[in-house]
């Protein structure tokens, strides 16, 4: 991911300590994409703020925008993780996934695995691992789309012709994924690959 640079760290930390409007002022944690700030607090552990948020300030727009208060280098990895999530999806459709329960970095590739068999018997394909791993489990009733593994769901996997994967259903059809990674709506194509059916879902 390539920005035009146009901060560098004494215009970050001006705009750093604007925000900070603390009288101990900020430090700065500088990483690839910007400039994460938080505020230096020298009182007693005891009469510290508690929860007080990190800054983030964008190395190729100058914006700054609030982040949880956490150790700079897990900001830093917030929002690369975010900033990739912003390339990948329009910003319709990550609000609609945000309200189904996905999240940058999401993970559930361990619940994944033990609902598959838990590394007993054959392998799950790789391509339905890892479209199962971030986005198992989501309930999404606006598109009446429905991914395995649900906590309801007792049925071992599914594996139809081709080692397609019954990776769960959209408005009542069964949703299978190819070794290739396309996504079939029953006996039809739907997509080439399931962000592209996430987008052209949340987009229509």
């Amino acid at each position: 991911m390539e920005y035009e640079t146009v901060m560098d760290m004494h215009e970050a930390r001006r705009i750093a300590a604007e925000w900070a409007e603390h009288p101990d002022g900020v430090e700065l944690y500088e990483f690839e994409l910007g400039f994460v700030a938080q505020r230096i607090d020298i009182r007693p552990e005891q009469e510290q703020d508690l929860g007080a948020a990190s800054a983030v300030i964008d190395r190729g727009s100058g914006a700054l925008t609030l982040w949880p208060s956490l150790a700079a280098p897990l900001v830093a990895d917030l929002y690369r993780t975010e900033m990739l999530a912003q390339h990948r999806f329009p910003e319709q459709t990550r609000a609609m996934l945000r309200l189904g329960g996905w999240r940058p970095g999401r993970d559930v590739s361990q619940v994944v695995r033990d609902w598959w068999g838990g590394g007993a018997g054959p392998a799950m394909p790789r391509a339905a691992a890892a479209v199962l791993g971030e986005f198992g489990g989501l309930r999404m009733r606006t598109l009446r789309l429905e991914l395995v593994p649900q906590r309801t769901a007792t049925a071992p996997p599914a594996v139809g012709d081709g080692d397609r994967v019954l990776i769960g259903r959209l408005g009542g059809d069964p949703l299978w994924l190819d070794p290739a990674g396309a996504v079939w709506r029953g006996e039809s194509m739907a997509a080439a690959g399931f962000d592209e059916l996430l987008v052209a879902l949340c987009e229509d």
